[in-house]
């Protein structure tokens, strides 16, 4: 027995010698483990106010605060650098009262100077600018009260201002831009120090974090675009928390410590058509459409099934999503009975399907599925200059992925890039290093190009009503409207699948957000 004892602990000491000795020098800081991070891409910017990127808002929670933080459990709005807050009776003049004590990076105090500079660079960001749209000025009470008023009210500009990352005035106006963007300081629970270009992003925790130290001190955002190079790392504990494309599930699923997270995303897959040309000039023709598409079949082409399949435009996850909307099922019959009420002859050639490299595998599905009811296609994947014509009316049907919340809000009115008419011809394309269009922010796509006057309205309304029910009631009329539009084809909303080491505690938001000042070492 004393031999077995000995023997015994004699393999648990070499396990241990053995879990030393692999640990590389880049897994300790200070005696401290790293936590590793992938980033599917470079950031072009550390600056908020140029975000384009997903990995760039991946840095932002991290080294960044905001006046107030959105629950998406609860659906309510929980302080964060402000205190308190008071709205005044037209809905016009927001007061803001800050928490004292809040630090930047430097050890300089935030103040009510540092959130009207944010709010007005902010509303002048073209990338930006519709966080804070309805912004007109701000009015400084004393060091930490700040009065902000609209031009017109604002139903979502809590969750709006949620996605505001404060910026520390003094220090921006001295390196300018240029200097902030390659060497920011901001309030949040790490700061940024050092960076190599296409290599990683080094954090640490910051001490005088307002909100407690986080457990994690170091962060090391591993910058990997080759997939099956990250998993192999995931694989070995390289690294410990990555994005999973869909077809790799299964592999991930079966790997030794290592759990799954999965969440469904606003994210929206969708075809677009151009209602100013022939024949989707003709609702019945784009109804059409929406009847022909096989959408489960593309789900599972384009993501082995790992999504949901939605006709309905808008998220079910979003304010103002309307259950009752007119919903569109794989109906090719039905689909040729709206074209011959739309006196349609066919076979009719209706020119190319675009597509970047994103809609490539299903864009066959759909030649096909609109061959099935005798309208014919050719396929024409190209870069992201397609969006950029389409958006220009330089199409007749196109596939996009879109994040419709835009990386602000879930209210119906962050859909207003989408189906107002004043978002008809105001591309504003950010020019990126690695244009993944699924990445994009954009200001404005009406990329069918209707231009409905209710729908316009309703915008309107439920923006500036402060009574919840009745802006609901707006946003669920408008939604109806843009399900009998049909100018746009959803398919499906695809899974965020993360996988990661299962030695760390990881907390995943929606949709699809970590704070790693939230997680911790299991052992």
């Amino acid at each position: 027995m004393k031999k077995m004892f000995v023997l015994l602990l004699s393999l648990l000491m070499m396990a241990g010698m053995m879990t030393l000795t692999s640990c590389r020098t880049e897994d300790l800081v200070d005696g401290e483990r790293v936590f590793r991070f992938v980033l599917e891409s470079d950031i072009n910017s550390a600056d908020p106010n140029f975000r384009t990127l997903i990995a760039e808002h991946n840095l932002y929670r991290q080294i960044y605060s905001s006046l107030f933080f959105f629950n998406r459990h609860t659906n309510e709005i929980e302080p964060r650098m402000a205190e308190r807050f008071r709205v005044s009776d037209d809905g016009l003049v927001y007061t803001i009262y800050l928490k004292r004590g809040v630090l930047f990076h430097d050890g300089v105090e935030a103040t009510a100077r540092d959130v009207g500079f944010t709010v007005q660079t902010a509303a002048a960001s073209t990338y930006i600018g519709t966080t804070v749209a309805s912004f007109d000025r701000y009015v400084i009470i004393d060091s930490h009260t700040i009065e902000i008023h609209l031009s017109s009210p604002h139903a979502s500009f809590f969750e709006n201002m949620a996605q505001l990352y404060i910026l520390p005035r003094d220090y921006y106006l001295r390196v300018g831009p240029d200097g902030f963007r390659e060497n920011p300081i901001g309030s949040g629970p790490y700061r940024m120090v050092s960076r190599v270009p296409g290599s990683y992003i080094l954090l640490e925790a910051f001490e005088d974090y307002h909100r407690g130290v986080a457990p994690i001190r170091h962060v090391r955002m591993v910058i990997m675009p080759d997939a099956t190079a990250a998993a192999a790392a995931l694989e070995t504990g390289e690294v410990h928390l990555m994005t999973v494309a869909s077809a790799n599930y299964n592999q991930f699923r079966a790997m030794r410590g290592v759990n799954l997270l999965t969440a469904v995303s606003p994210h929206i897959t969708c075809v677009h058509m151009n209602t100013e040309v022939f024949p989707f000039d003709n609702v019945l023709v784009r109804q059409a459409v929406n009847y022909a598409v096989n959408r489960q079949f593309m789900l599972d082409v384009a993501f082995d099934g790992l999504g949901v399949v939605s006709s309905n435009m808008v998220s079910p996850l979003m304010f103002g999503y309307n259950p009752n909307a007119r919903q569109f099922t794989y109906n090719p019959a039905r689909a040729r009975e709206l074209l011959a009420q739309a006196g349609i002859t066919t076979p009719l050639h209706i020119g190319d399907i675009g597509a970047t490299a994103f809609g490539a595998r299903i864009a066959p599905i759909l030649q096909e599925n609109l061959a099935d009811i005798g309208l014919m296609a050719n396929i024409a994947v190209t870069d992201i200059s397609f969006i950029a014509e389409a958006n220009r009316g330089n199409y007749t049907i196109g596939i996009m992925g879109l994040g419709v919340y835009n990386g602000v809000a879930w209210d119906m009115d962050a859909y207003s890039i989408l189906f107002d008419s004043a978002a008809i011809n105001a591309f504003n394309l950010p020019r990126i290093s690695n244009p993944r269009i699924d990445e994009l922010f954009v200001n404005a796509f009406n990329l069918p190009r209707i231009s409905n006057p209710r729908i316009d309205e309703l915008f309107v309304l439920g923006r500036s009503t402060p009574d919840p029910a009745q802006r609901l009631a707006y946003y669920q009329e408008l939604n109806n409207l843009v399900q009998e539009d049909a100018g746009w084809v959803m398919l499906y909303h695809r899974l965020g699948i993360f996988g990661h080491r299962d030695n760390i505690n990881v907390v995943l938001h929606p949709p699809n957000i970590f704070h790693f000042n939230e997680f911790s070492w299991v052992n």
